[in-house]
């Protein structure tokens, strides 16, 4: 009697498993490929990032590199000396950013470090310029406190060329948009000589006070030179005792540092 054999079909268990191991291995295998791809583009970005910011640091720090000294002296300008300590750098309404940040010598430079003027060795860099959007640059200033604490600068209205021009296109120096603001910094000066000060507080009929105590410390009402008592001002003889010997004016000043600062990962 012949014995009839039935053949199993399928897979072993070894196959099976010989399968899964393969499969296994080719997944992790496209898993690794595809998380070293994602991670190469994260990177290129993050490179496209950084070099875009960049540009646009160095666009801007270029612009105000070639305004440097526009307006105010070759030479710099005198800060206050002989009293309440020396003038501060990098500072806001609020805080300062540099630790010891003064200016070499005592001096507003149009660019700080200034040549034979402190250290070449740092990566912070100081630019002043006039800033002509004040409706009242290089306009005269009428009346000067007898301690420098407050001036009163030019009421009338002036286009963005600096002429006479009723409102709208006229502006006054407290323009909601361009006019006088707390923190702005002043150059005033005449044939005496300059000074510089920070406005803290913007009053009526064209008043800037200049009180001391201000961020960068310049206010300093009491100093031996370089604040805006200083200036030797006077009344002028009749007729015309309204107005300040030697005639005396002001223009706000763009002060911009710029430094490097290395934020700590999370």
């Amino acid at each position: 009697m012949r014995r009839s054999q039935h053949l199993a079909s399928g897979f072993t268990l070894m196959e099976v498993l010989v399968s899964m191991a393969l499969g296994l291995l080719v997944i992790g295998a496209g898993v690794t490929l595809f998380k070293t791809a994602t991670n190469v583009t994260q990177t290129a970005l993050s490179r496209s990032d950084m070099q875009q910011n960049a540009r646009g640091a160095l666009a801007i720090i270029t612009r105000d590199l070639t305004q440097a000294s526009i307006g105010i002296p070759q030479a710099g300008i005198a800060l206050p000396t002989g009293g309440a300590g020396n003038a501060l750098a990098a500072c806001g309404p609020t805080q300062c950013y540099l630790t010891n940040g003064v200016y070499p010598n005592n001096l507003l430079a149009p660019v700080v470090p200034f040549d034979a003027q402190g250290a070449n060795n740092t990566d912070a860099i100081t630019i002043a310029y006039i800033d002509n959007t004040w409706p009242v640059t290089n306009k005269p200033v009428s009346t000067i406190s007898p301690n420098g604490t407050s001036i009163t600068v030019d009421t009338n209205t002036y286009d963005s060329s600096g002429n006479a021009a009723p409102a709208p296109n006229g502006k006054t120096y407290n323009d909601p948009v361009f006019g006088s603001r707390v923190g702005d910094v002043l150059m005033i000066f005449n044939t005496n000589g300059y000074a510089v000060a920070t406005v803290t507080a913007v009053g009526a009929n064209g008043q800037l006070t200049l009180a001391q105590g201000d961020p960068l410390n310049v206010n300093q009402p009491g100093a031996v030179a370089g604040n805006v008592r200083s200036l030797g001002y006077a009344a002028c003889p009749a007729p015309n005792q309204a107005q300040l010997c030697p005639s005396t004016s002001a223009a706000r000043l763009n002060v911009v540092t710029y430094f490097t600062q290395i934020n700590p990962g999370p």
